[in-house]
Protein backbone atom coordinates (compact mmCIF):
# COMPACT_ATOMS: atom_id res chain seq x y z
CA UNK A 1 0.00 0.00 0.00
CA UNK A 2 1.12 3.14 -1.02
CA UNK A 3 0.40 6.84 1.25
CA UNK A 4 0.34 9.80 -1.06
CA UNK A 5 -1.19 12.58 -0.18
CA UNK A 6 -2.83 14.30 -3.66
CA UNK A 7 -2.36 17.84 -1.90
CA UNK A 8 1.61 17.33 -1.75
CA UNK A 9 3.02 18.84 -5.06
CA UNK A 10 5.17 16.08 -6.65
CA UNK A 11 8.45 17.27 -8.26
CA UNK A 12 8.14 18.42 -11.87
CA UNK A 13 10.18 17.70 -14.89
CA UNK A 14 12.05 20.55 -14.62
CA UNK A 15 13.49 19.48 -11.15
CA UNK A 16 13.98 15.76 -12.43
CA UNK A 17 15.82 17.41 -15.27
CA UNK A 18 17.67 19.84 -13.29
CA UNK A 19 19.10 16.35 -10.87
CA UNK A 20 21.70 14.82 -13.55
CA UNK A 21 23.15 18.13 -14.70
CA UNK A 22 24.49 18.75 -10.91
CA UNK A 23 27.87 16.93 -11.71
CA UNK A 24 30.30 18.74 -8.70
CA UNK A 25 27.81 17.49 -6.06
CA UNK A 26 25.62 14.67 -5.14
CA UNK A 27 21.93 15.35 -5.93
CA UNK A 28 18.62 13.64 -5.12
CA UNK A 29 14.48 14.07 -5.10
CA UNK A 30 12.39 13.07 -2.74
CA UNK A 31 9.07 13.53 -1.87
CA UNK A 32 6.69 13.95 1.48
CA UNK A 33 7.59 10.29 2.91
CA UNK A 34 11.35 10.51 1.89
CA UNK A 35 11.00 8.29 -1.18
CA UNK A 36 14.08 8.60 -4.06
CA UNK A 37 12.52 10.32 -7.15
CA UNK A 38 15.63 10.71 -8.86
CA UNK A 39 19.31 10.91 -8.21
CA UNK A 40 22.45 11.85 -10.49
CA UNK A 41 25.82 9.53 -10.85
CA UNK A 42 27.87 11.56 -7.66
CA UNK A 43 24.49 10.72 -5.17
CA UNK A 44 24.21 7.04 -6.57
CA UNK A 45 27.96 6.29 -5.66
CA UNK A 46 26.92 8.10 -2.36
CA UNK A 47 24.74 5.77 -1.68
CA UNK A 48 25.94 2.86 -2.68
CA UNK A 49 27.22 1.05 0.13
CA UNK A 50 23.58 0.81 1.30
CA UNK A 51 21.37 -1.69 0.71
CA UNK A 52 17.68 0.27 1.03
CA UNK A 53 18.17 2.98 -1.67
CA UNK A 54 14.54 3.93 -2.51
CA UNK A 55 13.65 5.68 0.56
CA UNK A 56 15.79 8.39 2.76
CA UNK A 57 14.17 7.78 5.92
CA UNK A 58 14.40 4.03 5.63
CA UNK A 59 18.29 4.02 4.67
CA UNK A 60 19.12 6.64 7.42
CA UNK A 61 17.44 4.30 10.67
CA UNK A 62 17.29 0.59 8.85
CA UNK A 63 20.30 0.23 6.92
CA UNK A 64 23.21 -1.70 8.41
CA UNK A 65 26.12 0.96 6.09
CA UNK A 66 24.04 3.55 8.09
CA UNK A 67 25.29 2.38 11.63
CA UNK A 68 28.14 -0.04 11.01
CA UNK A 69 30.90 3.02 12.05
CA UNK A 70 29.50 5.17 14.91
CA UNK A 71 32.83 5.80 16.10
CA UNK A 72 34.40 6.71 12.85
CA UNK A 73 31.69 9.08 12.17
CA UNK A 74 32.01 10.53 15.55
CA UNK A 75 35.53 11.21 14.83
CA UNK A 76 34.66 12.68 11.13
CA UNK A 77 31.80 14.47 12.67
Amino acid sequence: MEITDPRVPHPGTEVHALVPRLAATPAITVNHVGDILSTNVLAQELFSEFSIRDNLIRMIFLDAAATCCPDAWRAHA
